[in-house]
């Protein structure tokens, strides 16, 4: 590493990479050799410029001292191209396309400003197509304390092969380790017929590598069926090796070799297919606005962002997510601190900054300047300048000539500008550019052209007509703002689009106390509709419930992107919360008493949960109190005089000094992350797609549009992946149901939920005059049948547009994988759709206690629902009473063959759920189902690992938790929770005296197992211990799922079916360190093999085989978290865990015995 003063003794790195031209000529690569002080500078560089450049050699060294005189320039080093070579290069041209000399001076001054582009020797290679496959060529280099030679490695990759390639196929398959063993597969493959094939083998019994070398020979020759399967190639062989399963030797060969499928790009749309691969840095806050209905959240966001106040309940999310700009500065007429952007603004700010970095890429392109010219020859570059005369002459780029002259971007440039910018526009010739947003027919009129290209051609036009002068997009933050909806349905709906937040906002109505009940009301069309619950949770069960549910799922998502290249610094280590105090009514004169009431209450609830923390540096809560009143003001009249402020008795003052605070709040949060451009230009390419339609792509358009645009398959799915993280988009690319359609217009799918959730209010709110199926929709119960008539103006577009009549039906399945509804019979259970009830007191079944699935940070919001839906899709359980359930209690009954049935409870509470079984017989095959139901549903809400092992508790007897009302404490023993109204009624009656059990009052007891010995202490007090027998207590931890249920020893619960109660998460977490660090050893040979059965994903593996300076534990760790991650995702994990070991006891010897220990386990 280079000190910042450069001495004789100071070490500088040079790096050698490649990169594909595609340009005039077919077969044209360009070579980089680049020099800098310190290795950070240049892999940032490499990272910034050229993210998909190929990393050649690596070199540390010094400068020479030269001789120096007055006139010299003084150290440099230069490289010879002048040598005689060893290796054969007929066919092809080196070229060096500026100065072979790199000054120390110039390392200096370039490595400093990070641009070093000017600190490197660039090299055009050419070949003809009838040039030697593989290239070597040897470049010493001069001035260097030790001397370096560089060598230049290329293979043509699209010539056909013939004999002389021989010794080159056979090393290439050496390299990418094929397997002899496969010859016989792989002459097949390549056209060989099945007498060639055994020929070969009967001359050469028992010599694979004389048979290989044979069926080479063949194919090289074009004998038999080759050339129908293609002349041979290095193309043709990749070909060949997938067809015949071996992938990681195709790719490797691809990778190493520069293989591409289709070579014949057009020359003009490569500088912008560049430009797309490099990478723009950016500053995103991503925050959820949450609080109960009518609270005032469309009112702050109003005030917030300058926009107009709309008093229509908000639904699960807006149709298109807000994607709100910070201003770089506040503009002078309007005084908006944010800039909310549409699909055309944002087009143009993308489109603007793409021909700004094509236009820079043209400028410097030795191929392009050759065709300006028409002969060989370089364009003027400062270094050439600066070698010439001894000084740096004029730059050439826009952005040097900013960087230059200080201005702004904002002045036109016309140094260098006017050669590329005409090539550049004759883009798409032929074809005139389209206007306006005319119809699908109108704007794509071509008819012989696919849809893709239609829009990538309309794309591009749009891009033409930009300036190309500005790159807004190059440091520019973001604020992503999703108000979720208070309705408690909207809430319990949260994971079907909700991946991530760094920063949750609490919207919270100051005079209202956290211990009453949330409001119950939708306004919808002028009208206020009510849910039908008779009761509603209390708004700290809900803002707790909430907190839980956000915070847990930003830990899964952390641990689950720690690796990937742009999304593992978008998540804060814990979550923020921002509260928001609002009053819809005349402030009153005890609004700081509010706060501070409302604050220290929410101090209590963050406590709670370590997964979560109070916005900004304070240690202290603060309120951020808002007067919602104001939104209801036109935007260009809210700074009215004092006069009117007073008259109105608006608290202007308080709000106004509130926002500020909150917008740098939010700006302080942010994260720096670098994302590549093409998920920017994915993301409109994907809007003018449809924006004439549904809104919804089918993903085989989306891959086509990536190849339109030369991005390979895992590119699209990159992209796809990270606008649905930021929820730009939806898509499920793991659901069997849906993973073909991407939701573009997230409101395409928001749509159908609101339209799903409002007839349910407007039902219930008519629950007295209703007609319609009673055991329907107002009961959760879902057809196919009235889910259309329900959404029709939703669903029949769409079915309309992708031709697929069973969108309907797919949707219903999509609803089902992610665990919000349950198929029964012919319609879907939805408990989210239900309303609630009061679950203070419950005691269905008399002398029986509850058992607790208990979480310390509270249940996540949705997760009770969740479970439901999980154990009714077992056989075992069905619904026992349509009428008495609600969202967060059912009643369910287990039966099975030769099983005498029995009746359960499950009631949602603020930091449990509670089962209550009918009979002691079932406990234990209860308790197993359950807690499996639990760790499934926390799977698919993508909760982290607090929430997926709950602790078992019992509620405690003793009274210490009545002592805040007054009352005496201590332990009081009172047997069992007896009482209640049986299964039907659902049991409000427990008795006062019941201590912990009574209303309002209850707590639990910590349950310690040793040698099969329960203790339990007061959760409240553990210096209260419970010594003697507590048989109810007992019968739920020592009931075995096998036990007495049935006479003939089955219990026919879903446990039975498994070997073993441990979960496959489990065995795979107990081995995951022994297991990483096995795989470390052969990393790359392990992904192949995973790679092989779609075991993991291609994305790995390519990071793998692709990343520089990550250690082999690193990829290893990278693996592990990839196989975790599709061990949660597939519908068998025991199954996908045992072809995972199944591979590993092929692997070597450590990892043999990982996998069979592992497989053990498993049952197998």
């Amino acid at each position: 590493m280079a000190s910042s003063v450069s001495g004789s003794d100071t070490e500088y790195i040079g790096m050698l990479f490649y990169e594909e031209e595609t340009g005039l000529h077919k077969y044209t690569y360009k070579a980089s050799f680049t020099v800098a002080k310190d290795k950070d500078k240049l892999l940032d560089y490499m990272r910034r410029k050229h993210p998909r450049a190929e990393i050649g050699r690596t070199i540390t060294f010094k400068f020479l001292q030269q001789d120096s005189t007055p006139t010299s320039r003084g150290d440099y080093i230069e490289l010879k191209f002048d040598t005689p070579q060893a290796k054969p290069i007929t066919g092809w041209s080196i070229i060096p396309f500026i100065s072979c000399r790199i000054s120390r001076d110039q390392v200096n001054v370039y490595s400093e400003r990070g641009d070093l582009m000017h600190s490197s020797c660039r090299i055009l290679i050419r070949a003809k197509p009838d040039a030697v496959c593989r290239l070597l060529y040897r470049i010493p280099v001069e001035g260097m304390v030790k001397p370096v030679t560089l060598v230049i490695h290329r293979t043509l990759e699209g010539r056909v092969l013939g004999i002389i390639d021989l010794i080159d196929v056979l090393d290439t398959l050496n390299e990418a380790h094929f397997s002899r063993k496969k010859w016989k597969s792989l002459g097949s493959a390549l056209g060989l017929c099945d007498s060639t094939v055994e020929a070969i083998q009967t001359n050469h019994l028992r010599d694979e590598e004389r048979c290989l070398r044979q069926c080479l020979v063949r194919w090289l020759q074009r004998a038999d069926g080759v050339d129908a399967k293609g002349d041979p190639t290095m193309a043709s062989l990749c070909d060949a090796l997938e067809k015949i399963g071996e992938r990681a030797a195709a790719e490797h060969i691809r990778s190493k070799n520069n293989v591409d499928t289709d070579s014949n790009d057009d020359p003009e749309l490569c500088y912008y297919r560049e430009a797309l691969k490099t990478t723009v840095t950016c500053h995103l806050t991503k925050a959820v606005v949450q609080g109960e209905a009518r609270v005032g959240k469309t009112a702050f966001k109003s005030l917030l962002l300058d926009e107009k106040y709309i008093k229509e309940s908000t639904s699960i999310a807006e149709p298109r997510v807000g994607i709100h700009r910070y201003r770089r500065h506040e503009s002078r007429d309007t005084g908006k601190r944010y800039e909310l952007l549409n699909v055309t603004e944002l087009e143009k700010i993308v489109k603007n900054a793409l021909k700004k970095d094509a236009l820079e890429k043209s400028i410097s392109s030795p191929v392009e300047n050759e065709a300006i010219d028409g002969k060989e020859k370089s364009i003027s570059s400062p270094l050439e300048n600066e070698a010439s005369d001894g000084k740096e002459k004029s730059i050439s780029s826009p952005v040097e000539k900013e960087a230059s002259d200080g201005n702004n971007g904002n002045e036109s440039r016309s140094v260098g500008n006017e050669t590329p910018d005409q090539a550049i526009d004759g883009l798409v010739e032929g074809n005139e550019a389209t206007d306006g947003d005319g119809a699908p027919g109108e704007a794509f009129s071509n008819e012989s052209k696919s849809l893709p290209s239609k829009v990538i051609e309309k794309v591009f036009e749009g891009l033409q007509r930009s300036s190309g002068k500005e790159n807004h997009l190059e440091g520019a933050h973001w604020l992503y703002l999703i108000d979720t909806g208070g309705q408690i349905a909207f809430q319990k709906l949260l994971p079907i689009f909700m991946p991530f937040a760094q920063v949750l906002i609490l919207v919270v109505d100051l005079p209202k106390k956290l211990s009453s009940q949330s409001s119950g009301v939708m306004h919808i069309e002028g009208k206020d509709h009510i849910d039908g619950s008779p009761h509603h949770l209390p708004i700290e069960e809900i803002l707790k419930q909430t907190i839980s549910s956000i915070a847990s799922g930003m830990q899964h998502f952390r641990d689950s992107y720690k690796y990937h290249k742009v999304l593992h610094n978008l998540v804060p280590e814990i979550l923020e919360i921002l509260a928001i105090g609002t009053h819809r009514d005349e402030c009153s004169s005890d609004t700081e008493e509010s706060k501070l009431t409302l604050a220290e209450k929410l101090a209590e609830i963050i406590d709670a949960n370590d997964d979560c923390k109070s916005v900004g540096d304070k240690l202290t809560v603060q309120v951020h109190e808002i007067d919602g009143r104001i939104a209801e003001i036109p935007v260009e009249s809210r700074i009215e005089t004092n006069a009117t402020i007073k008259e109105r008795k608006l608290d202007f003052k308080n709000t106004m000094s509130s926002l500020s605070k909150v917008h740098k709040l939010l700006k302080d949060i942010e994260k720096k992350i670098n994302i590549p451009f093409f998920y920017y230009f994915f993301d409109i390419v994907l809007r003018v797609a449809v924006e004439q339609g549904c809104g919804i792509l089918k993903y085989s358009t989306c891959k086509s549009l990536g190849e339109e645009l030369k991005l390979s398959e895992d590119e699209v799915m990159e992209s796809l992946n990270f606008l649905h993280q930021i929820n730009s988009i939806i898509y499920y690319h793991d659901s069997k149901a849906c993973s073909d359609l991407v939701f573009v217009n997230i409101g395409s799918l928001i749509g159908i939920l609101k339209e799903l959730v409002v007839p349910v209010y407007k039902y219930h709110s008519n629950k007295k005059i209703y007609t319609g199926d009673k055991d329907g929709i107002i009961k959760g119960m879902l057809s196919e049948s009235e889910f259309k008539k329900i959404c029709n103006e939703q669903l029949d577009p769409i079915e309309k547009e992708l031709k697929d009549n069973d969108i309907a039906m797919k949707l219903l399945k999509l609803f089902a994988e992610l665990s919000i509804a349950t198929p029964i019979d012919d319609k879907h259970f939805i408990p989210a759709l239900l309303p609630v009830r009061n679950v203070t007191d419950t005691n269905p079944f008399k002398d029986r206690e509850p058992l607790l699935f208990y979480f310390k940070k509270a249940t996540p919001m949705g997760l009770f629902c969740s479970v439901v839906t999980c154990l009714l899709s077992w056989s075992t359980y069905k619904i026992a009473f349509i009428e008495s359930n609600f969202s967060n209690y059912i009643e369910l009954k287990y039966s099975t063959e030769g099983v005498k049935l029995f009746y359960i409870v499950l009631v949602e509470q603020m930091n449990c759920i509670e089962v209550h079984c009918e009979e002691q017989r079932g406990e234990g095959v209860v308790r197993e189902d359950v807690r499996e139901a639990i760790t499934s549903a926390a799977a698919k809400h993508h909760l982290s690992d607090n929430h997926r092992i709950p602790d078992l508790r019992f509620y405690c007897s003793c009274k210490h938790a009545i002592t805040h009302e007054g009352q005496s404490a201590g332990p009081h023993e009172s047997g069992t929770a007896g009482g209640g109204a049986g299964s039907r009624g659902g049991g409000a009656g427990a008795s006062s005296d019941r201590g912990g059990v009574s209303k309002g009052k209850k707590h639990t007891v910590e349950v310690e197992t040793v040698n099969k010995e329960h203790t339990f202490r007061c959760s409240e007090n553990p210096l209260t211990k419970w010594e003697h027998e507590k048989p109810l207590w007992n019968s739920w931890l020592d009931s075995a799922p096998q036990g007495s249920v049935s006479e003939t020893g089955s219990t026919g619960s879903h446990q039975e079916a498994k070997s073993t109660s441990t979960s496959p998460k489990e065995i795979l977490q107990k081995y995951s360190d022994k297991l990483t660090k096995a795989m470390s050893a052969s990393v790359c040979h392990v992904t192949g093999a995973l790679l092989a059965k779609d075991l993991i994903t291609q994305g790995t593996r390519d990071y793998v085989m692709t990343a520089v300076g990550v250690s082999n534990a690193d990829k290893a760790g990278k693996v592990m978290t990839d196989v975790m991650g599709q061990l949660g995702a597939f519908p068998d994990e025991r199954q996908y865990l045992a072809d995972v070991c199944n591979i590993l006891t092929q692997l070597g010897a450590g990892m043999k015995q990982i996998g069979n220990d592992m497989l053990n386990e498993l049952g197998y």
